[in-house]
């Protein structure tokens, strides 16, 4: 067999070896040389050397896959060129591909910086262009205002010139002399003035003791040491029995056993019912104070840990009651006590929803003498829902009742120990160094900075302080712990609901005006309690301000004595503020001789500041002279020059305010002027003065439209008022020249008046 080897092309590749293994030899060479060396001897064995069949057909095997292995190498090179040709082409592909993506790229990028620089120079030509329109009106208005101060400057050094003043009093004088006045004079005073109100005949006839209460000397408080609760501990105390209890009354009852029986009640309805932990312990807890006659003394609250990893909470009282109370809803004796926290027995059974509901209780057990109550959700017979459900059990007679339940909640539990403080105990301090109580109510005073509570019946209350950012809580009373020892009745409008509504500032109102007001507290007792309150007696007018909560309290205090009827004598140095902000002034006279008390005080006889100053100084009106006409027109023909500008610095004067009925009395050695409903009354005195003290008198009257003296409001409104009228007779040269001759008709008119006054001397 011939092997043909020299059709075989000698590929010089000297960078590559390989490994070839054939029937266990190995072999090394380059398949060049392997080609080469071989040749000779295949020519050797054709010129007659004999081989062995077995051997020359296994060197002619081993020279065709030597042939086979060149071929298959050949073609491995071939594909290997061919690949680095089309991986170079590849290449050169990608890299133009990215030239142009880049190019495209910072083409984009020119044109989007492009356009961002064009929206920023246009954006600069408009913003340039509206600065330079604004100036330009500044420089006009200040062009003009600058021309305007020119002239009055000028006016001001060379003179005003006659013939304008001429002509400007001329003008105001026609207007004036046909002036009529358009109210009526000859009304009775009782009408203008309402003196018929003012005037009382009625005196209080109780004689009040204004050294009634003396402050009492506090002793030290006791304070109830309650231990801490610590997670994943045992935990128990027994609130210490200082007193002997009022336990409620029981009767026993017979009763047959009852298993799983089925109430009408959702266990869905705990939903419904937003109580917290705070609020669930409450409940809890009030079945024993009430069951105690309004104490928790004597009762023993125990957590113990289990070993499911929950706690059995167990409270014990000693009182008993019948298992009806237990089961059924609204079956209570609290109804009827003014005493008792609760009310329906409600409460006890939206404890058990809630307990057994979001608090990991599978039952809740109460138990009293021989009888047990053990309270488990179960599906309806009537439907697919869970309800509440009961069994009533025989047990050993025990002594006292008891609550057990199991709970993961150890939120709860703290709620349950803090709750302990918010009922009445014979520990709890906020009961002690009372500063006032008798049977119908208690106040404890705290000080300044310090915060208390407020309770009913016992009970601690939720209060909302609107006067400290609406803080809401047990404990923000500022400065005060009150306690009312008795639910309001049935007839107040302050329901005691299952939820124990949060009380609020009308709320608490209420309740003071009403505990005042009951049969239970005497004519001594009151007159005590206004002596308490001797700091807030007097009026702090103040259109911005809030009354603090003992002006509050004062107040419900005056309320609830006079829904009794009872009025004092008062102290003469004693005088009540004036209804309102409009208090004509009197207040503010009186306070540098007496002491100006709230105005509340007048209906438990008090005497009033107007009262009194028409007793000091009686007030007749006076028809006004044909002089006295022309100078109310003056001043009205005032008031209609600095209309516009008045109106401008305060927008509420668009009605009568600036065209007001003024009325003359006569002379008085208290009041140059005094503010009424309709205008106000100027002195007869007053009106001979010179034109700027009128005019300044006139300008304090009607800034009584919106507050007495001494008021916020009051100063607020008069000092808007001047500094309008100085901008504008300082900025407009008409307003200016008008006003001189207003004033130039006035001061004709004093002479006028003189010259009369002394032809009626001769």
């Amino acid at each position: 067999m011939k092997l043909g080897f020299s059709s075989v092309k000698c590929i010089q590749v000297h960078s590559l070896q390989k490994r070839i293994s054939f029937r266990g030899e190995d072999w090394f060479s380059d398949p060049v040389d392997t080609f080469e060396t071989s040749a000779p001897q295949v020519q050797k064995k054709k010129k007659g050397f004999s081989l062995n069949p077995i051997k020359a057909a296994q060197e002619e095997a081993r020279e065709i896959i030597r042939r086979a292995k060149n071929q298959a190498f050949q073609i491995t090179l071939d594909a290997r060129f061919e690949a680095e040709k089309e991986s170079e082409e590849y290449l050169r592909q990608q890299k133009h591909q990215a030239r142009v993506t880049a190019q495209q790229e910072a083409d984009r990028y020119e044109k989007s910086l492009k356009a961002d620089i064009d929206a920023q120079i246009e954006y600069s030509r408009t913003y340039f262009e509206t600065q330079r329109a604004e100036l330009e009106a500044q420089n006009k208005a200040l062009a003009s205002e600058l021309e305007s101060k020119q002239k009055l400057i000028t006016a001001l050094n060379d003179g005003y010139i006659e013939q304008e003043i001429g002509a400007k009093k001329s003008e105001i004088m026609s207007r004036v002399s046909s002036y009529q006045i358009d109210y009526d004079y000859n009304r009775p005073i009782e009408e203008l003035t309402g003196r018929d109100t003012c005037i009382r005949s009625d005196r209080p006839k109780t004689k009040f003791n204004e050294y009634s209460y003396i402050p009492k000397a506090k002793s030290s408080e006791v304070k109830l040491d309650i231990p801490e609760f610590v997670s994943g501990e045992n935990w128990s105390f027994s609130i210490p029995k200082k007193t002997e209890l009022k336990l409620s009354e029981y009767t026993p009852l017979e009763f047959t056993e009852l298993h799983d029986q089925e109430t009408n009640i959702s266990m869905n309805y705990a939903d419904s019912v937003k109580w917290n932990s705070d609020k669930i312990s409450r409940d809890i807890l009030q079945n024993f104070f009430d069951g105690h006659g309004q104490t928790l003394d004597g009762v023993k609250l125990s957590f113990e840990k289990q070993e499911n990893g929950k706690y059995k909470v167990r409270i014990e009282g000693e009182s008993q009651y019948s298992q009806e109370k237990a089961i059924l809803l609204g079956e209570t004796t609290k109804r009827n006590n003014s005493k008792a926290a609760g009310n329906y027995g409600e409460g006890l059974k939206v404890v058990v929803l809630k307990l057994l509901k979001e608090y990991g209780a599978t039952d809740v057990n109460i138990a009293s003498d021989n009888w047990n109550v053990r309270f488990q959700p179960m599906k309806s017979n009537i439907c697919e829902k869970d309800v509440l459900s009961y069994s009533l059990l025989k047990s050993e007679p025990i002594e006292g009742n008891y609550l057990e339940f199991e709970t993961d909640s150890e939120e709860l539990l703290n709620s349950l120990r803090s709750a302990v403080n918010n009922f009445y105990h014979s520990s709890n301090t906020d009961f002690q160094n009372l500063d006032f109580e008798n049977d119908s109510f208690a106040i404890k005073r705290l000080g300044e900075g310090k915060k208390g509570s407020i309770y009913i019946a016992g009970q601690k209350f939720e209060y909302m302080n609107s006067h400290n950012f609406r803080e809401l809580g047990w404990d923000v009373l500022p400065g005060y712990t009150l306690i009312f020892k008795e639910k309001p009745d049935e007839k107040s409008d302050f329901d005691i609901s299952r939820d124990r509504m949060i009380l609020q500032r009308d709320n608490l109102k209420n309740l003071v005006s009403a505990a005042v007001s009951s049969d239970k507290t005497t004519q001594e007792e009151l007159c005590t309690l206004l002596c308490m309150f001797k700091d807030s007696w007097k009026e702090k007018v103040s259109y911005f301000s809030n009354s603090p909560l003992d002006s509050m309290l004062l107040e419900s205090i005056i309320t609830g004595i006079a829904k009794k009827g009872i009025k004092y004598d008062f102290p003469s140095r004693y005088l009540a503020s004036q209804k309102g902000f409009n208090n004509n002034g009197y207040d503010y006279f009186y306070e540098k001789t007496h002491t100006v008390c709230k105005p509340e005080f007048s209906a438990i006889g008090m005497k009033r500041t107007v009262e009194k100053a028409y007793e000091d100084k009686p007030q007749h009106l006076v028809k006004p002279t044909e002089i006295q006409v022309k100078k109310i027109a003056l001043i009205k023909e005032t008031l209609n020059c600095l209309k516009p500008s008045i109106r401008r610095a305060d927008p509420r004067y668009y009605g009568k305010e600036l065209n007001p009925n003024i009325y003359i009395f006569e002379k008085s050695d208290v009041f140059s002027g005094e503010h009424r409903a309709d205008g106000f009354w100027i002195s007869s005195e007053e009106m001979t003065q010179s034109f700027d003290k009128v005019l300044s008198t006139v300008l304090h009257e009607i800034s009584h439209d919106h507050g007495g003296d001494g008021s916020e409001e009051f100063t607020y409104t008069l000092t808007n008022m001047l500094q309008a009228i100085i901008n504008a007779t300082l900025k407009d040269e008409e307003t200016l020249i008008t006003l001189r001759a207003l004033k130039a008709c006035w001061e004709d008119l004093r002479t006028q008046e003189i010259e009369e006054y002394r032809k009626s001397l001769q």
